[in-house]
């Protein structure tokens, strides 16, 4: 699980670092512009042709984004069917891999006795990322 999401954070940083190195580029140009290294028609065409690059880039990046997002939305609809048939009983599952799906959704449970120990108990669950 973790070994898949590696690779698309590497591939983010790759392209937001790439986002960065062409943008020093381009003011690099302006600055050789201003200089007098690059002449009018030299300057516009190299910067042109940075901005292209940074649009590819920008759309890999947006591409990326939405794939990692994807593959988050088909991961937590999995976890929700899972937890569906466990409840309706119509799971096929292992205990051990029951277990490991209600910890990966329930941080704690609190629990206490009203009474006896013939009351009633009351409960409240506490599920991963939840504030309250």
């Amino acid at each position: 699980m973790s070994r898949n999401r590696v690779e698309p954070i590497n591939k983010k940083q790759h392209f937001e670092d790439t986002l960065k190195k062409i943008d020093r580029m381009i003011k690099r140009v302006q600055n050789g512009y201003r200089t007098g290294i690059y002449n009018d028609e030299e300057a516009g065409n190299e910067i042109k042709q940075l901005r292209n690059q940074r649009e590819v880039v920008k759309n890999q990046l947006k591409e990326l984004d939405n794939t990692s997002n994807n593959e988050q939305l088909s991961e937590l609809q999995k976890i929700v069917n899972n937890l569906k048939s466990v409840l309706n009983g119509t799971s096929h599952l292992e205990t051990k891999e029951i277990n490991q799906l209600f910890a990966d959704v329930i941080d704690h449970i609190e629990y206490k006795r009203v009474g006896d120990h013939r009351a009633k108990i009351e409960m409240k669950i506490h599920y991963v990322g939840m504030w309250v």
